[in-house]
């Protein structure tokens, strides 16, 4: 008999050990899949990050253009009211010059006035006129 029971022990043996390498192979197919189906959600995880990464930078690049034209036209406003500024600085200094022009004429006006004029020898020829004639 007790060869039997060994034999029968041995048989269960024999059994448990195919049974165990079945489990053994269907764990690993388990894992196998399961390996497959990570990589299959990193990459859809990956995708979804490089998706969102591109709309990260193209919003960028949009404030980026709202922020150029802001500082353009902030730039040509202030070059304007800098040409502005030089404009009546400029205009005060010709109006300045003019009024200074306008003085001295009048003030050599003045001294012809007051200067008398020499006496004109009768001997002496007339001097040439500088008045252009009418007509010419």
């Amino acid at each position: 008999m007790k060869h039997a029971d060994n034999q029968a022990d041995q048989a269960d043996g024999l059994a448990a050990a195919d049974r165990a390498g079945h489990d053994l192979e269907l764990a690993q197919e388990k894992a196998v899949e399961r390996l497959k189906e990570a990589k299959h959600e990193a990459a859809g995880i990956v995708d979804s990050a490089n998706k969102r990464a591109g709309q990260i930078v193209e919003e960028a690049k949009d404030a980026a253009v709202v922020e150029s034209d802001r500082v353009k036209v902030s730039a040509q406003a202030e070059i304007e009211q800098e040409m502005n500024r030089a404009r009546e600085e400029l205009r005060g200094q010709v109006a300045a010059l003019a009024l200074s022009g306008a003085e001295k004429v009048l003030d050599l006006m003045q001294r012809m006035v007051t200067i008398p004029l020499p006496q004109r020898d009768p001997e002496r020829p007339p001097l040439p006129s500088l008045r252009r004639p009418v007509g010419s």
